[in-house]
C-alpha cells in the first residue's frame, strides 16, 4: 500500500511538471518581472506558483497570462488560496485575491513591514 501511494505521488508530480511548464513558458515570454543581474525573475515554483513583479500593472499582466495558460490546459487557479503581498505602497486592485501584510510559504514568513 505504501509503495503504491509513492508511485501515485510520482505520477502526480510528473503530470504537474508537464502541465505547469506551459504556464511557466507563457509567463517567461512576457519579460515582465524583476531584473536581477540582467535576468528577468518573474516566477518561482515549489508546490505553488509565486509571481514576482515590480508593479501592479505587471502583476495584472502575469495573472492574465497565468489564467489564459491554465484555461488552455484545463487547470483552475484557486483564488481562495491565493494571496498578494506588496513590499511598498499598496493600491486597490480589486477583491478577487486577498491582499495581506504577511504570509508563510514553505516554512518561510514574508512580511511587508
Amino acid at each position: 500500500m505504501k509503495r503504491e501511494r509513492e508511485r501515485e505521488r510520482e505520477r502526480e508530480t510528473f503530470f504537474f511538471v508537464i502541465f505547469i511548464d506551459d504556464i511557466v513558458l507563457a509567463v517567461k515570454r512576457t519579460n515582465v518581472g524583476c531584473y536581477i543581474s540582467g535576468y528577468c525573475v518573474s516566477i518561482f515554483l515549489y508546490a505553488n506558483i509565486i509571481l514576482i513583479v515590480p508593479s501592479v500593472e505587471g502583476l495584472q499582466k502575469l495573472l492574465t497570462v497565468c489564467e489564459e495558460a491554465s484555461d488552455a490546459i484545463d487547470i483552475q487557479i484557486n483564488v481562495n488560496k491565493s494571496k498578494c503581498l506588496r513590499f511598498c505602497a499598496r493600491y486597490n486592485c480589486g477583491d478577487r485575491v486577498e491582499w495581506v501584510d504577511s504570509c508563510r510559504y514553505v516554512g518561510v514568513y514574508y512580511t511587508a513591514r
